[in-house]
């Protein structure tokens, strides 16, 4: 599948990172690369008759969320939930594509509007008063994955949020807008 771009994009130094910002300095092949994936495939689950089979189911062995059970992630989510968010466990990241697959939620757009209030949040435009008392700083999984709940249930900062980046730059406002990869 798609994940395999992973590793090639993280070799080029091209793989999207913390909202855009830090492309090609953010590359944690062995923690996040298609190889490291490749040992959490328990099975492949291919479209009807589909020689290729892309589609591949995945179970965490380690990291903050072992057990965790995903169908998939493809290189979209890879990058957004992982790159762009400048999370590097890789449990974090199946949980992430996981919860967004539950609740019917674009896993990219997810990703990159929390990499986007991320960004907001280190250069001070948005503050732990804006974000329910949220930490979202980049490489905080704990934080992407509570904001993925609010999202879907648009609560609290999760509601500015909901409709991504654009909408809650216009939202946010402080310039903000700069920041939003839409």
């Amino acid at each position: 599948g798609t994940s395999a771009a992973l590793y090639e994009t993280l070799e080029l130094g091209i793989f999207p990172a913390r909202n855009f910002s830090d492309t090609g300095n953010f590359g944690p092949l062995d923690e996040i690369g298609y190889e490291r994936m490749a040992e959490d495939i328990i099975r492949k689950n291919p479209c009807y008759k589909c020689p290729v089979g892309c589609s591949q189911v995945r179970i965490a062995r380690e990291g903050d969320y072992p057990g965790t059970l995903t169908e998939g992630p493809e290189f979209e989510a890879s990058f957004s939930l992982s790159g762009a968010t400048g999370v590097s466990d890789l449990s974090a990241q199946y949980l992430a594509d996981r919860l967004c697959d539950d609740y019917g939620l674009d896993n990219m757009s997810v990703g990159v509007t929390i990499a986007f209030a991320m960004e907001l949040f280190e250069k001070g435009i948005i503050s732990l008063e804006d974000t329910d008392g949220i930490d979202l700083h980049f490489g905080n999984h704990k934080s992407m994955i509570e904001m993925i709940h609010r999202i879907a249930m648009r609560k609290g900062f999760g509601d500015v949020l909901a409709d991504g980046s654009a909408a809650a730059a216009r939202r946010i406002g402080r310039g903000s807008e700069y920041y939003a990869m839409h």
